[in-house]
């Protein structure tokens, strides 16, 4: 598979931001965007289309330099920290034909930075790259907190789908179904995965001038942290064929609130034809989060 890559302009040096579609192979293309803000990876300025294979071999090239760094930083170190840094190299790898399809991604709604730990979570900390996600309860709903705040996405699924026990008497029946409600409606109130208290805890945590994958709706996208302020790398090939200048917006709960940038982060007034192709992007994630329910 080949993916459009565009030239752009970033802390003034030239790099690429690879696009996609909506429904595009986004943890390859998010993992990939990071590193290229970064100077991690190049591209040649020429290029306007680049090969999946191309990717993986400027992923495996990068991991192998820092196996490389990481080794020759340290003195006396043995053979079984070598071994397991192979190892790690050779994890990731095999996890380089998931990047097309989707990872396995599994969020704790503690903080922003929790997540049951896979194989791709270790991948990204691999890379030296922070995952994020926005999906948070707040503390201040104590109900919902306390039911929720140690639980990762999955275990929720599994308690809203779990049978009653035989043995319950009603009252105990019917504290569960109350949490169960409670539990829902805070799903579908946030079928967005960003709450106001992951938007905070998200500008407490990234560090200013950090990059930064944040993880929503099964979508990898990369953020940058400037000024105070959280901003999403745009990839989504109908806004930059709208406005080929448009490269950042605005991370915000509200739908319709956003704003996008140029890659000198100035405001960019939205024309008809952007505005179109915004709605039908964020239509097209609306659809995405329906079908994740």
């Amino acid at each position: 598979m080949e993916y459009r890559i565009q030239l752009i302009h970033f802390n003034g040096k030239k790099t690429h931001r690879i696009l996609q579609n909506v429904g595009g192979p986004c943890p390859l293309l998010g993992l990939c965007n990071v590193l290229l803000l970064n100077n991690d990876i190049r591209v040649n300025q020429s290029v306007t289309r680049i090969k999946y294979s191309d990717l993986t071999h400027c992923l495996k090239d990068h991991l192998q330099k820092l196996f490389e760094v990481n080794i020759s930083s340290k003195s006396g170190v043995d053979e079984s920290n070598i071994a397991n840094a192979i190892q790690n190299i050779e994890d990731c790898v095999k996890l380089f034909p998931k990047l097309e399809e989707g990872l396995d991604i599994n969020i704790k709604f503690s903080d922003v930075t929790d997540f049951e730990f896979t194989p791709a979570i270790a991948m990204f900390d691999s890379y030296n790259i922070r995952l994020l996600h926005g999906w948070v309860v707040d503390p201040q709903q104590i109900k919902l907190y306390n039911l929720i705040k140690d639980k990762s996405y999955n275990e929720t699924v599994d308690f809203l789908t779990s049978e009653n026990d035989s043995k319950w008497d009603d009252e105990q029946v019917a504290k569960k179904e109350q949490e169960k409600t409670i539990i829902r409606q805070f799903l579908n109130d946030y079928q967005q995965q960003l709450t106001a208290q992951g938007l905070i805890r998200m500008h407490e945590v990234m560090n200013e001038n950090e990059i930064a994958i944040f993880f929503r709706n099964n979508h990898f996208s990369a953020v940058f942290k400037r000024q105070g302020r959280i901003w999403e790398l745009v990839t989504d090939e109908g806004i930059v064929d709208a406005s080929p200048i448009i490269t950042w917006v605005s991370l915000s709960q509200l739908s319709g609130d956003e704003q996008f940038v140029s890659n000198k982060f100035n405001l960019i007034s939205q024309n008809v034809n952007q505005q179109v192709q915004i709605e039908s992007y964020n239509n097209a994630l609306k659809q995405q989060q329906q079908q994740q329910q």
